[in-house]
């Protein structure tokens, strides 16, 4: 049973938003069959069955932990990133420490594995468009909520200043929305310290005051929703209602132009750069108020002001993918992804061993670090979506290459016969006398043979061939059509096998070969330490893998990444093989660099002369999106 931790941010200030989609959160991995629990250090406003104590939370194994802290202080991730993967929500300064991020409401922070408010707990009620009817009466129903703590005190001065409007109705045009008719409705959220008082005040003002509901649940009532950026907001568009923002600082202002949503300046400054005067002794006298006002009800203004909220909100709701069709049931889940999560997490380099802690890119469900030895390590939330079926072969490959592998062989057959011949010039064949046939002929294994044209390029060169592939079909072509002998299986399915060929132990074959193959190891270092194990001392070691210095990476590396396989867990540097491979026990040959693709150069252009002159610039300075790496065991590794 998967295991969950979630550290919502509940401290005075921080409003209710946090807490309260926390609780929410661990409500429906519980139901969705998880252990999922809350620490907040206090049982403050927490249930008390999904509250843990901090004693529990060190002994448990968690799965993943979800920090919905607002701000974490970077030491406090590391803490919790000890005990488990570690997931941030809306985390607004820790981002590059957290293991993976999920901005449910869009952000100013840069790069995120997920933006997407569709993953909030939606409303279940829509109304059936932005311009939905209105009340027959033709006022508007308007509903004001700012949150469940509201610390700018925005509630009540937004509410008096709608009511005045509303009462101010004469002084607009005859089809004016806000007519006397409009009704206004106030939350009052469980957070905030005044409500007694606000309560008695807004209900003499004509005001209908809620408390204690499920506010998203009843936004469909509503023509407008007045509120500031949050999850109600959100939570408005989804069920295709209005809104209206009145934030409380620039960067509320800032985070609403960047959703596409519309809002009115309500800062200390443009309140004290406006005057308004209103004879209804109701309104308090506040500058703030009087700019708030005048925006409001100005004359002829409201209408132009409320067609404008329909217009921007319906876009917003597009934007964020939150229109979506008539159904009442949310597509998407945030609970649901977490719920499938096996997260693979490199803390330390699979190839070097040092700390990977420089963030190169985040795609949904991907996240990739460089380490200081530039190789590009991806960490997932999920296991790869990949198959190595016949469709791997055929229509994917097609897909990609214009044609299927099996179309593709005599090519690949003759990129193999290159490769075999340089493995024959390498000095150890050349001092050792080896037998063209018989029992000491050169043996090789190629990992990941496929449908088997580099095993037919070895045999043609007397090697004694052997090949591994997790495969059936592929395995099924390379015994019964080629009549190679070859094993179905990963290489640490087929390891045991393959460690005693013959009756010997562990150091079994000459040559051993990778061709794009190792990158799909999720620890490519315990793939090399097998490796090893396999070959005799003064072997070779053979393998093609992609390349983090050519040109495609260098042209974009968000690009590149981007674009890079879901089950590619690393990316080499060509430059740093050497001393890698040295630290597994090889000594390294000889690097050929390939894959070079002079139209991915910028500015390339399709005329033959400038590919002809791309293509030399790709060779004479090494900026292939491939290579090929010979090297020689030099000693055991274990």
């Amino acid at each position: 049973m998967s295991s969950f931790l979630i550290l919502p941010a509940c401290e005075e200030g921080r409003g209710g938003g946090h807490l309260y989609r926390s609780i929410a959160l661990a409500k429906a991995l519980r139901a969705g069959g998880a252990d999922a629990w809350l620490y907040t250090g206090q049982k403050t406003n927490v249930p008390e069955d999904l509250w843990v104590s901090e004693e529990t939370v060190n002994k448990k194994n968690w799965t993943l932990i979800a920090l919905d802290r607002f701000k974490t202080e970077p030491d406090e991730v590391k803490r919790w990133a000890a005990l488990a993967p570690v997931v941030g929500i809306d985390e607004g300064l820790s981002r590059n420490e957290c293991d993976f991020l999920f901005d449910l409401l869009p952000g100013l922070h840069g790069i995120t594995n997920w933006c997407d408010p569709a993953f909030l707990p939606l409303p279940k009620r829509r109304r059936a468009s932005f311009n939905a009817q209105r009340q027959t009466t033709g006022g508007l129903k308007i509903l004001i909520s700012f949150g469940a703590e509201d610390t700018a005190e925005l509630t009540v001065t937004t509410a008096h200043a709608v009511k005045s409007a509303i009462e101010a109705d004469s002084s607009l045009t005859a089809d004016s929305s806000l007519t006397a008719d409009s009704s206004l409705s106030v939350v009052l959220g469980p957070l905030r310290k005044n409500n007694d008082a606000d309560r008695k005040i807004l209900e003499q003002a004509g005001c209908t005051v809620l408390e204690g509901i499920d506010l998203k649940e009843i936004l469909a009532d509503y023509d407008l929703v007045i509120t500031h950026f949050g999850i109600t907001a959100f939570e408005a568009l989804h069920a295709r209602v209005p809104v209206l923002l009145i934030n409380p600082s620039a960067y509320h202002e800032q985070l609403s132009q960047h959703a596409g949503l519309p809002s009115l300046i309500f800062s200390r400054k443009a309140a004290e750069a406006q005057s308004f005067n209103y004879s209804s002794q109701t309104i308090p006298n506040s500058s703030r108020l009087r700019a708030l006002a005048r925006g409001i009800i100005e004359k002829n203004n409201f209408e132009e002001l409320y067609e404008k909220c329909v217009e921007q909100s319906e876009k917003a709701a597009r934007r964020w993918g939150l229109e979506g069709n008539n159904s009442s049931s949310q597509e998407k889940s945030l609970s649901a992804l977490l719920l499938e999560a096996k997260p693979v997490i490199h803390r330390q380099c699979p190839l070097c061993g040092a700390q990977n802690d420089t963030l190169a890119g985040r795609f949904p469900g991907r996240t990739y670090r460089l380490c200081s030895c530039s190789t590009i390590t991806m960490d997932r939330l999920t296991p790869p979506p990949m198959a190595y079926n016949q469709d791997y072969f055929f229509a994917d490959y097609q897909k990609q290459y214009g044609k299927t592998y099996l179309e593709d062989f005599p090519k690949l057959q003759k990129d193999g016969t290159r490769r075999i011949r340089l493995i024959n010039a390498m000095p150890v064949f050349k001092r050792n006398e080896y037998k063209r046939a018989g029992k000491d002929a050169k043996r090789l294994l190629d990992i990941g043979c496929a449908y088997g044209p580099f095993l037919v390029a070895a045999r043609n060169e007397n090697f004694e061939v052997t090949g591994v592939d997790p495969s059936a079909e592929a395995v099924d072509y390379v015994t019964k059509t080629l009549g190679i002998n070859a094993i179905k299986g990963t290489f640490f399915e087929t390891l045991p096998a393959l460690s005693k060929a013959n009756g010997t132990d562990n150091q079994v074959y000459d040559v051993i070969t990778l061709w794009y193959v190792l990158e799909h190891f999720e620890d490519p270092g315990k793939a090399l330490t097998a490796v090893n194990r396999l070959l005799k001392t003064g072997g070779v070691l053979a393998f093609s893998t992609p390349s983090a210095t050519g040109i495609s990476r260098r042209k974009s590396l968000r690009d590149f990444l981007g674009k890079s396989p879901a089950d590619h867990w690393t990316v080499w540097d060509p430059r740093q093989t050497k001393k890698i491979l040295s630290r597994f026990g090889f000594k390294q040959k000889q690097t050929v660099i390939t894959g070079h693709h002079p139209e991915r150069f910028p500015s390339a252009g399709t005329p033959q002369k400038s590919a002809r002159f791309f293509y030399a610039l790709s060779r004479i300075f090494g900026l292939g999106d491939t290579f090929e790496c010979y090297a020689v065991k030099v000693r055991d590794y274990r």
